[in-house]
Protein backbone atom coordinates (compact mmCIF):
# COMPACT_ATOMS: atom_id res chain seq x y z
CA UNK A 1 0.00 0.00 0.00
CA UNK A 2 1.35 3.53 -0.66
CA UNK A 3 0.24 6.85 0.86
CA UNK A 4 -2.16 9.15 -0.59
CA UNK A 5 -1.15 12.22 -1.66
CA UNK A 6 -3.29 13.70 1.46
CA UNK A 7 -1.50 11.36 3.82
CA UNK A 8 1.94 12.44 1.98
CA UNK A 9 0.73 16.27 2.90
CA UNK A 10 0.13 15.33 6.71
CA UNK A 11 3.94 14.58 6.97
CA UNK A 12 5.31 16.97 8.76
CA UNK A 13 8.62 19.26 7.24
CA UNK A 14 7.97 16.79 3.91
CA UNK A 15 7.77 19.99 1.54
CA UNK A 16 10.01 21.75 3.45
CA UNK A 17 12.83 19.32 2.72
CA UNK A 18 12.13 18.81 -0.68
CA UNK A 19 12.06 22.49 -1.54
CA UNK A 20 15.45 22.69 0.86
CA UNK A 21 17.32 19.97 -0.83
CA UNK A 22 16.12 21.27 -4.25
CA UNK A 23 17.04 25.06 -3.27
CA UNK A 24 20.73 24.28 -2.25
CA UNK A 25 20.83 22.35 -5.64
CA UNK A 26 21.74 24.36 -8.99
CA UNK A 27 20.27 20.69 -10.30
CA UNK A 28 17.21 20.09 -8.89
CA UNK A 29 15.72 17.47 -11.20
CA UNK A 30 19.06 15.82 -10.99
CA UNK A 31 18.59 15.51 -7.08
CA UNK A 32 14.70 14.33 -7.19
CA UNK A 33 15.65 11.77 -9.84
CA UNK A 34 18.50 10.69 -7.88
CA UNK A 35 17.01 10.59 -4.32
CA UNK A 36 17.08 6.91 -3.01
CA UNK A 37 14.01 5.32 -3.34
CA UNK A 38 12.12 7.98 -5.21
CA UNK A 39 12.37 6.18 -8.63
CA UNK A 40 11.09 2.77 -7.14
CA UNK A 41 8.11 4.65 -5.33
CA UNK A 42 7.43 6.29 -8.76
CA UNK A 43 7.33 3.24 -11.12
CA UNK A 44 4.80 1.64 -7.84
CA UNK A 45 2.67 4.67 -8.08
CA UNK A 46 2.82 3.97 -11.84
CA UNK A 47 1.45 0.50 -11.07
CA UNK A 48 -0.96 1.17 -8.51
CA UNK A 49 -4.91 0.83 -8.97
CA UNK A 50 -5.06 4.24 -7.95
CA UNK A 51 -5.42 6.84 -10.88
CA UNK A 52 -4.98 10.30 -9.49
CA UNK A 53 -1.48 8.37 -7.69
CA UNK A 54 -0.91 7.20 -11.60
CA UNK A 55 -1.38 10.18 -13.66
CA UNK A 56 0.89 12.40 -10.90
CA UNK A 57 3.39 9.74 -10.89
CA UNK A 58 3.73 9.67 -14.36
CA UNK A 59 3.29 13.18 -14.71
CA UNK A 60 6.59 13.44 -12.37
CA UNK A 61 8.59 11.47 -14.67
CA UNK A 62 7.64 13.03 -17.29
CA UNK A 63 8.62 16.16 -15.86
CA UNK A 64 12.18 15.09 -14.64
CA UNK A 65 12.69 13.12 -18.17
CA UNK A 66 13.11 16.80 -19.21
CA UNK A 67 16.50 17.73 -17.33
CA UNK A 68 19.61 16.64 -19.64
CA UNK A 69 21.21 15.36 -15.84
CA UNK A 70 17.81 13.63 -14.97
CA UNK A 71 17.40 11.50 -18.28
CA UNK A 72 20.62 9.12 -17.86
CA UNK A 73 19.63 8.19 -14.36
CA UNK A 74 15.70 7.57 -15.44
CA UNK A 75 17.04 5.58 -18.76
CA UNK A 76 19.50 3.48 -15.80
CA UNK A 77 16.89 2.92 -13.41
CA UNK A 78 14.34 1.45 -15.97
CA UNK A 79 11.36 4.32 -15.93
CA UNK A 80 9.85 2.88 -19.45
CA UNK A 81 9.77 -0.77 -18.88
CA UNK A 82 9.20 -0.57 -14.87
CA UNK A 83 6.91 2.23 -14.88
CA UNK A 84 5.57 4.02 -17.98
CA UNK A 85 4.83 1.00 -19.68
CA UNK A 86 2.64 -0.67 -16.86
CA UNK A 87 0.87 2.42 -16.46
CA UNK A 88 -0.14 2.65 -20.44
CA UNK A 89 -1.68 -0.84 -19.83
CA UNK A 90 -3.71 -0.16 -17.14
CA UNK A 91 -7.01 -0.41 -17.11
CA UNK A 92 -8.95 3.13 -16.47
CA UNK A 93 -12.49 3.83 -15.99
CA UNK A 94 -12.78 7.16 -18.05
CA UNK A 95 -11.37 8.26 -20.91
CA UNK A 96 -9.90 11.37 -20.37
CA UNK A 97 -7.83 9.51 -17.37
CA UNK A 98 -6.30 7.29 -20.04
CA UNK A 99 -6.23 10.09 -22.50
CA UNK A 100 -3.63 12.03 -20.05
CA UNK A 101 -1.67 9.20 -18.69
CA UNK A 102 -0.96 8.78 -22.72
CA UNK A 103 -0.19 12.43 -23.09
CA UNK A 104 2.41 12.17 -20.42
CA UNK A 105 4.06 8.66 -20.36
CA UNK A 106 3.99 9.82 -24.74
CA UNK A 107 5.92 12.40 -23.93
CA UNK A 108 8.56 11.37 -21.13
CA UNK A 109 9.51 8.30 -23.77
CA UNK A 110 9.88 10.83 -26.41
CA UNK A 111 12.19 13.16 -23.93
CA UNK A 112 14.13 9.64 -22.83
CA UNK A 113 14.68 8.55 -26.01
CA UNK A 114 15.42 11.36 -28.39
CA UNK A 115 18.30 12.08 -26.12
CA UNK A 116 19.63 8.66 -25.07
CA UNK A 117 22.98 7.36 -25.65
CA UNK A 118 23.92 4.73 -27.59
CA UNK A 119 21.22 4.22 -29.76
CA UNK A 120 21.28 2.81 -33.13
CA UNK A 121 21.40 4.52 -36.26
CA UNK A 122 17.75 5.66 -37.78
CA UNK A 123 17.08 3.90 -40.78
Amino acid sequence: PCLSWDELGQIRGLGESAVAAMSASRRPNLVLSEEPGLLSALASLCRTEHTDARTDAVGAINHLSRSEQARPVLIAAGVVNDALAPALLSDYDMKDEFDAIVARATMAMANLLAHAPDLPPRR
